[in-house]
């Protein structure tokens, strides 16, 4: 039981309703139960009627993500869909998975979007659109004033984006990311964060002139760094690499320093996920990256026991990523542990004349738990004294 004036206050709070997200086991539960349509329509144009705000929209519902049981029949899906662009013209943020007749759903909005600021859109399609010759690009987009950021996980002949306006950019290619995909990039001359996620390879050859994204400073690559030897970035500040594998020892350090010193950039965050380099690889990286002042890496074979003996700082060494303030590493097995504190003991120096920055801040995950538990309290004690943090999960 609810009292009237708790019941009041609910149903007259805006944010409380402001978020719609239509997940496929929910509605395949709902489905199964035999509530029909009408009823799940009807529910949720009462949610849209009690946000007096935007609305933000997520609809993971179908696709080739998800298990065949969890689908939903895409005529329900259809249905759904027309209900929120009623409402289109009070969207904030909206997420969706689509098909071809969504696709024919979006292009019937006729009002402007003047709330929308974020859209993620994945395109599945069954054939492929661009060999139909009356196939038309949704063009929406272009009445949407406030968008600046877009996750198009399809192919950007498809959709008309506003590119002057956007500052955040993730774009996913399924097939090989061509000479046509890389001059579609070069309409985007604002943005400041670019993800690209290329899962299918990279099929030149490109145009001779780099692409220049002047205000960009932070790039993420999801495997094709290849890309790289085609940017210019002179405002970078931030490089993500995810899932990446090289043919050579020096490939990456050779990538990321002819990055640097053409363009006259310095990355100050590194971020690597899963990326397929050596100990040897990962040093050699770190000495072409001398501006680093915080450091990731995440599931990393080459996180090893020498990597934090090569980061020690010892007075009258090469010293690698002098400016280190903020570290985050996973897999810290047993053999690492004395070389890796080791490695913070040496950085905590505040005298004027030290070679290297305070390390501030270290984030760890570990493989063995019990281990830590053991050796982390007693040091986390000391070096809490001198104003660093150890977190441990």
């Amino acid at each position: 039981m609810v009292c009237q004036r708790w019941r009041s206050v609910a149903l007259s709070t805006s944010a409380l309703w402001n978020t719609i997200w239509l997940q496929s086991h929910h509605l395949k539960a709902i489905t199964l139960r035999s509530v029909s349509i009408k009823m799940l329509l009807a529910l949720l144009e009462e949610y849209i009627r009690r946000c007096t705000t935007a609305i933000n929209i997520r609809m993971d519902c179908n696709g080739p993500h998800l298990r065949m049981f969890n689908r939903i029949p895409m005529a329900i899906y259809h249905e759904i869909l027309v209900t929120v662009t009623r409402y289109s013209a009070r969207w904030g943020s909206v997420e969706l998975s689509i098909d071809e007749p969504s696709f024919d759903i979006l292009r019937s909005i006729t009002t402007p979007l003047p709330m929308l600021c974020s859209l993620s859109i994945t395109f599945w399609p069954t054939n492929n659109p661009t060999n139909n010759p009356t196939f038309t690009r949704l063009s929406i987009l272009s009445q949407a004033p406030q968008l600046t950021t877009a996750h198009i996980s399809t192919p950007l002949q498809l959709i008309q984006l506003p590119h002057v306006q956007l500052q955040k950019l993730r774009v996913d290619f399924h097939k090989p990311f061509t000479a046509y995909d890389y001059e579609a990039l070069r309409d985007f001359v604002n943005l400041r964060r670019l993800h690209i996620c290329i899962s299918s390879g990279i099929s030149g050859p490109f145009p001779p002139e780099r692409l220049p994204f002047n205000q960009l400073v932070c790039l993420a690559l999801v495997h094709g760094t290849e890309i790289m030897n085609h940017l210019t970035l002179p405002s970078l500040r931030e490089l993500k690499l995810v899932r990446c594998i090289f043919s050579s020892l020096i490939e990456l350090p050779m990538l990321c320093h002819m990055l640097v010193a053409r363009s006259h950039c310095n990355i100050m965050h590194l971020h690597l996920n899963m990326v397929m380099i050596t100990a040897q690889e990962l040093s050699m990286l770190l000495d072409a990256l001398p501006s680093i002042t915080s450091l990731t890496l995440d599931n990393l074979p080459a996180t090893t026991r020498d990597i934090f003996v090569a980061l020690t700082h010892v007075p009258g060494r090469h010293r690698l990523v002098p400016l280190l303030r903020t570290m985050r590493v996973k897999r810290l097995s047993d053999d690492m542990v004395i070389a890796f504190l080791h490695f913070i003991e040496t950085r905590l120096d505040e005298a004027p004349a030290c070679e290297v920055a305070q390390l501030k801040k270290v984030h760890l995950g570990v493989d063995n738990q019990q281990a830590m538990r053991c050796v982390l309290p007693y040091h986390r004690e000391i070096f809490s004294r001198q104003g660093f943090t150890l977190d441990a999960n």
